[in-house]
């Protein structure tokens, strides 16, 4: 039990018939992404929902049927990019609240979908979302921005 409660990944080591619940929910609230460990005889709603609140990116390992607006908020209000585990559909309804997580969740909405007013709002949040900019919205207010978010994204323009 110590070796999941202090490096949950350790999980992917045990057996997985030695893989007990508590086993299971000790490692996750360790470490999020240990989810993708869990055998799914174990999973269930809340320890899917404990992942994600530990790491967002635990969303990419919790069955599609528990994919409930409280899940997908709580994994991109810890981790914007999560974004891109979910369907096309839910990405376009989402990418709002990723984006004020994390500016390059702006890769994982789709190109047609990026209007100029989200992508200024993903680089003031994050410069290196620049990269994600379409060239039609690519103005000087637009590269300014990124540029006093993060002088790095300078490699984009």
């Amino acid at each position: 039990m110590e070796l999941v409660r202090d490096k949950g990944y350790n999980l992917r080591d045990i057996k997985e018939e030695n893989r007990s619940f508590n086993l299971c929910l000790a490692a996750v609230m360790s470490r999020g992404w240990a989810l993708k460990y869990v055998p799914d005889y174990n999973k269930s709603y809340q320890l899917c929902l404990c992942a994600v609140k530990q790491d967002g990116t635990a969303l990419e390992f919790v069955p599609s049927q528990w994919h409930t607006p409280r899940m997908k908020n709580t994994a991109l209000k810890h981790y914007g990019r999560a974004l891109q585990y979910l369907s096309l559909r839910n990405r376009i309804l989402y990418c709002e609240e990723a984006l004020e997580m994390h500016g390059r969740a702006l890769e994982f909405v789709p190109e047609e979908r990026r209007t100029y007013l989200m992508c200024l709002k993903a680089v003031k949040k994050t410069g290196s979302a620049l990269e994600f900019v379409p060239k039609i919205h690519r103005t000087s207010e637009l590269i300014c921005a990124a540029l006093k978010s993060d002088s790095q994204s300078r490699i984009f323009v």
